[in-house]
């Protein structure tokens, strides 16, 4: 009787510690999607107001753009590749539909009859799988995130190419 009595406390810890393992890591990838949506609300701040800026500038550089047409594809190759990466953090932070476990009318209605080892298990299996989703869904997040950082480089690459060209146009043609 002793035996059975810590092989079913060794079974209830074995179950708890995979809940706590499992839960932990649902917790982590909720934590992940508003680490992730805090980023692209960072880039998309950030992105914007360059490309407000250099578009309000383009006024200023009118003349340079309208003399040189390849400046000017340049410039604006530069701002719109800016553009495409403020949308690209912008698809990512969209809303999606995110599973949240576990679902309370289940635990009352379904779960309230069954064993402690019952309801863990049940729970850990509906857990495991928002992590799956979730994780998919992050990683997806992630990589528009990390495409909307390469373009704001590109974008910015292009700009600097601009401009660096430009200046050193107009001072060749002052002397």
């Amino acid at each position: 009787m002793c035996a059975s009595a810590n092989d079913s406390d060794a079974e209830k810890q074995r179950d708890d510690l995979i809940f706590d393992l499992i839960k932990r890591r649902y917790d982590g990838e909720i934590e992940r999607i508003n680490n992730l949506d805090n980023k692209a609300g960072n880039l998309i701040g950030l992105t914007g107001v360059i490309a407000g800026f250099l578009l309000g500038a383009s006024t200023l550089t009118a003349s340079t753009l309208s003399r040189n047409a390849i400046l000017s594809i340049i410039y604006f190759i530069g701002i719109g590749i800016l553009l495409v990466s403020i949308g690209l953090a912008l698809w990512s932070v969209r809303v999606r539909k995110w599973a949240a476990v576990p679902d309370v009318a289940t635990l009352l209605e379904k779960y309230t009859n069954l064993s402690y080892s019952e309801v863990l298990q049940s729970n850990a299996g509906e857990m495991k799988k928002a992590v799956e989703k979730a994780e998919i869904q992050n990683e997806q997040k992630a990589k528009l995130i990390g495409l909307s950082w390469y373009l704001l480089i590109s974008g910015l690459t292009l700009v600097f190419i601009f401009l660096l060209i430009s200046t050193l146009s107009a001072g060749a043609n002052k002397t």
